[in-house]
Formats: structure tokens, sequence, C-alpha cells
């Protein structure tokens, strides 16, 4: 088979129109045919984890309709009492659910997560799109966007079955973060810019997706076998990612003995390919059985790429790369690796090693693209148009057993009316509060619904004003006395009675702000000021938006193309 060079060209935006537009066209209309069901019948109302994701999205909206652009601490969860979700949950998600409301004109979390979920989708679709068009012509690359949309991982698992929001929208950011990289490591502007931005959003959107990304793009760039330089420029690009997404970053790490994460060693049972040596699998049987399936039938699929790949020695040499790093990951996350994953603590945050199946199918998507690009015009014509209508087909079915368990509520209804429980306890509890119990069990007494508890017989309280770190309320009583505040204690809950700071520590039973009032009248002000962590976060991104947008300058107005070096010392090569 002779060796086939593939297209190097940068992704277009002006001249051959027609090359891009039916492409683009048919990842657009495939993306939002995979996802059918959200234009239908809405989000999966009866998925896992949906009544946190519905919660988030109603309370960050509520949240910024009142001012509070960064919403960090939300009242409405555990029962009204209050979490700090966002000290150390990625905002990025629930900030674009917010805006969904301008078209959804609703405010019920179910549709604000349906139309933020179809876009995420087709935005991942083109995103995908953009960095394979860097190696392949644009079919290829339109095939690859499909089957990166379509994989069962994205759509059965993360979407259908276990409602994972966050690591949903995850998906929009990986392709970005790579075609960045390929940028900076190529000398191409816009990769300096677009790679801090891509690489922050994706820590501010789900934290555990980038701490798996980083290591496989360490990898990658090894691989590669890039200058010294281009690892500098990407080194130092990366870093100003970590720098801007600090003002999340900086509280999710230094304020985690804050809050109840149940994060422990990784039983085999997390592990891919249990179900096959006897296990359980991970979570139900069911689930566990499926996710191995999941894997094993990728696993063949990419030794059969990196088969043809290494037997025919297809260019580029970056499929190659990929379909490696592919196989490499997807093993990585077998059961027979769990001792591997014991010796590094870092991994123990991953909790577990099927999240890896996230950047498994970039590879995997991005291999198959390459190949179809290598296969030459003559089976192109045939494999291609085969290969999108197998994705979009293959895509649109995966939401069939969702309906048939019911994980859309009123499903013969445009839209489900299913409410997220409200009266019960959620993860993300301060470690003060219900101390004694684990982080998923509930209260023996439960919260009576009062703002303020006063106790003492003699004294009396009224709320002022009530918002999410700011309470106001005003107190009397002809003896000293202490009252409960119907939030759970944080680090930061500061109280005053005009310029008289009041003792503050959280109740022995619910742990619950609870404050000492003197005698006599006041009007107490209750804030959940910003903690040293949450300051130093925000003077850290500020500063680093600063060098951003001066580093943006300075590359715009010399948006020359810098020369390419080759050889083994040189940049970036495909």
């Amino acid at each position: 088979m002779s060796r086939l060079r593939l297209s190097n060209r940068p992704f277009a935006i002006g001249g051959e129109k027609s090359q891009y537009f039916w492409p683009l066209l048919v990842v657009v209309i495939g993306t939002l045919i995979c996802v059918w069901p959200l234009l239908v019948f809405g989000f999966p109302a009866g998925a896992w984890d949906v009544r946190f994701h519905v919660l988030y999205a109603e309370e960050v909206l509520q949240e910024i309709g009142q001012g509070v652009l960064f919403p960090r601490w939300l009242p409405g969860l555990n029962n009204g009492l209050g979490a700090p979700t966002f000290f150390y949950y990625g905002p990025v998600p629930y900030l674009l659910s917010s805006l969904t409301a301008v078209i959804a004109w609703s405010h019920d979390g179910l549709v604000l997560l349906a139309l933020a979920g179809t876009l995420v989708m087709v935005a991942s679709g083109l995103a995908f799109f953009a960095w394979a068009r860097q190696v392949v012509p644009p079919w290829p690359a339109a095939l690859g966007a499909l089957t990166y949309g379509a994989l069962p991982y994205h759509l059965l698992m993360d979407l259908w079955t276990r409602a994972a929001f966050a690591e949903f929208t995850a998906y929009l950011c990986l392709p970005l973060v790579f075609l960045a990289a390929d940028g900076v490591a190529r000398r191409k502007w816009w990769g300096m810019l677009l790679l801090p931005i891509s690489f922050a959003l994706l820590i501010a959107t789900h934290i555990i997706t980038a701490l798996l990304t980083s290591g496989i793009l360490a990898f990658y760039l090894l691989a590669c076998r890039l200058a010294v330089a281009a690892l500098w420029r990407i080194s130092w690009a990366a870093l100003l990612g970590i720098l801007l997404s600090a003002v999340y970053l900086v509280p999710a790490v230094t304020l985690r003995s804050e809050v109840n994460v149940p994060v422990d060693i990784l039983p085999n049972g997390v592990f891919l390919g249990n179900s096959f040596t006897g296990g359980l699998g991970q979570g139900s049987r069911a689930i566990g059985l499926a996710l191995d399936l999941i894997w094993l039938a990728q696993l063949a699929l990419n030794l059969a790429m990196l088969a043809v790949f290494l037997r025919y020695r297809l260019s580029p040499r970056f499929g190659r790369i990929w379909s490696v790093l592919t196989v490499g990951m997807l093993v990585m996350m077998s059961v027979w690796m769990a001792p591997v994953w014991r010796l590094l603590p870092i991994l123990q945050n991953v909790q577990f090693p099927s999240r890896m199946l996230a950047l498994a199918d970039l590879g995997t998507a991005i291999s198959i693209a390459v190949l179809m690009g290598s296969i030459g015009a003559r089976w192109t014509r045939i494999a291609i148009p085969m290969g999108v209508a197998l994705s979009i087909l293959f895509g649109a079915s995966q939401a069939i057993p969702a309906l048939q368990y019911g994980n859309f509520d009123a499903a013969r209804t445009p839209w489900p009316i299913v409410r997220a429980i409200r009266t019960t306890y959620e993860t993300f509890r301060p470690v003060h509060s219900l101390r004694r119990l684990p982080f998923d069990h509930e209260p023996d007494r439960p919260f009576s619904g009062a703002r303020l508890e006063v106790l003492e017989q003699l004294a009396s309280a009224a709320v002022v004003s009530w918002t999410a770190r700011d309470i106001v309320f005003q107190t009397m009583s002809p003896v000293p006395f202490t009252i409960d505040v119907a939030q759970l204690f944080f680090s930061g809950w500061v109280a005053k009675t005009g310029e008289q700071r009041l003792p503050v520590r959280p109740s022995p039973d619910l742990g619950l702000v609870q404050i000492d009032i003197p005698a006599g009248q006041h009007q107490v002000a209750l804030k959940l000021e910003p903690v040293p962590a949450e300051v130093a976060g925000w003077y850290i991104s500020s500063t680093a938006m600063l060098v951003w947008l001066v580093q943006a300058i300075f590359h715009f107005r010399s948006r020359a193309r810098w020369p390419l070096a080759g050889g083994r010392s040189g940049t970036f090569r495909h």
C-alpha cells in the first residue's frame, strides 16, 4: 500500500467555503439527532444524579438573578440549610445552563439542562471538527466529530443513565485543549491564546477530567518528540490556564478538608473488566456489565486500528500516536492495573477509573478520523457516508434503553414536570454539620424549618433580609441568649452587631450557625465573608487575565506565521 500524505492545512474560515459547509451541516444535524430526547422530552428526569444538577442549575440561576455573578454558597440545598457547592464543584456547566434561561424563558432546571446539553453536544462536535481538520480533510473530520458524540460512554452512560452533566460538558473542552496544544507546538498565534482559556474552562467544568487530561497531554507531547522550546511554550500556556482558573481552583483545593467528600482507596469493583473476572462490577450489576462491555468493545476497536496503522504505516504519525495512547488508556482502566492506581495517591481523587473513558472517546474518534483520511479517495467515498449514517443511527438509538427504563418521567408530555427532591440532605455538606453521620445519611432530628431558632424563652428574633451570603435579623431579650440560624456552619461565617463581633460556632446536633447574642435589642448581620482562599483565587485569576490580555494583544499584532522547523529537534510534526 502506498504511503499517503494527509492534508495539513489549518482550519479555513474563508476561502473554499463549499468544502466546509456540508460537513459542518452534517455535524450539526447529526449531533442534534443523537440527543433528540432532550428536544422532545427534556433532560432525563429519572437518571441517577439528575436531582443534584437540577438543584444546581436552578440555584445558580436564582443567585445570578440576585446579582451574584459567581455563586459559591447555594442556600436551597440540604433541606434549605445551604451548601458550599461551588467552593468545590466546577461552576461552568451551570453558568452555561443559566444562559439558556434567556432562550427558554423558564426557571425549570430540567428545561435549562436540556437546552444546555443540546448546545454542548453540538458545540462538542464542532470543536472536534476544528481539531481533526488540522490533519484530515473535512469529511473524515466530520465523521470523527459524529463518532465523538455518539460513543456510548458519552451518551448512554454520561447523559441517559447517570445524568453526569458536568462530565458531559467536559467533552466540549477536551478537543479544544488538544487543538490549542497542537497550535502552540506548530507556532500558531491562536494556540497561545486558546490553550489557557480552554484548559481553565476544563478545570472549572470537571476538575477530575482536567486531572486526567493533564497526564494524557503530557504523554501525548512527549510522544510527539517536540523541541524543548515548544514544550516550554505549551507548559507556559497550560500554567496560565491553571492560574486563570484559580478563582475556582484555589478554594477547591485548599478548602477540601472543610467538606464531606468521600474519597478512599479504590476497590477492585470500580475498575473495568471486573465483571469478567467474577466481580460485581461498578455500581449495580447491570451498569457494571454495561461499562465493561463498552470498555471491551472500544479496546477491540482501537487494537484493530492500531494494527492497521502499524501494518500499513499510514501517515500521519499523529494517528499512530493517538492509537497507542488510546489503547494505553483503556488498558489503564482495567482491574489488572489496580495496583498502579493505588501507588499514585493523586489518582484516588478520580473515584472511578471509568472516567478516563471520556479521554478514550476522544482518542477513538480522532483515530477513526485519521484512518478514514488515510485510506484514499476511492474508499472514502464508500466508507465515510456509511460511517456517518451508522454514527448518527447508533447515537440516536442509545436513548431507547433510557426510555424503556423510565429515565424520562412523563414521557408523553412535551416537558416532564418532575421536581428535584428538596427536603433531603445532599452531598457537599460542611464537615461541621452532621459530623457523626456518613455523608449520605440524614439526622435523627430533622430540621424544624424555622429560619431562626431561639434557645431562650424570653428572647425573640425576626428576619430583616435573607440572601445567600448575607443575613440580617433583629433580636430582643432581657438576658443573653443563643440562636441557631438555618444555614450550615462553614468557614467564613461572621456575625456582627454594629462593630461588635459575636461568637459563631456550629450547633452540636445539626451543625447550624449558632451565635451568642448579648442582652438588649440588636440588629445582627451574619455574612459569609470571602475566606483567604477565595481572595487569593480572585487576585491570581485577575493577574493571569491581565497577562493573557497582554499576550493576546502581542500575538494579535504580530500574526505573521512563524517558520516551522523540521526534524527531531524542531516543532510539532503531524
